[in-house]
């Protein structure tokens, strides 16, 4: 379970949940229920986190798309902010510790801030 983490293991609940487990699995004297429930509690971790990291890579890639053939897409900061929703999405597929979800999202509003200055608004 361990080893299949990735890309959500430096998520914050992913992260407790294995810093849990290798807790619990360094300790000798814990019990097989004990090590069951963290390993549950360790997948119970990973479905919401897989599943909004999804959410977020689908929506960033929806708004990189939509962007790529407006007239905003010339600006320099929409194009800047295109560079990074697609830097961090790229980071965050590679396991980063310091790009994820949250900063897909992050980014992806960045991107929205910039189209919409771009347009005037």
């Amino acid at each position: 379970m361990l080893g299949k983490t990735a890309p959500i293991s430096h998520e914050p609940a992913v992260a407790t949940a294995i810093a849990d487990l290798e807790k619990i699995l360094q300790d000798a004297s814990s019990s097989a229920e004990t090590i069951e429930a963290a390993t549950k509690a360790l997948q119970d971790a990973m479905t919401p986190a897989q599943t909004a990291r999804d959410t977020a890579n689908t929506a960033g890639q929806k708004l990189l798309d939509a962007t790529k053939n407006t007239t905003a897409a010339k600006d320099k900061g929409v194009q800047d902010a295109m560079s990074r929703l697609q830097a961090v999405m790229a980071a965050a597929a590679k396991d980063s510790a310091t790009n994820l979800t949250a900063d897909i999202e992050a980014a992806m509003k960045a991107l929205q801030a910039a189209v919409n200055t771009a347009d005037g608004g």
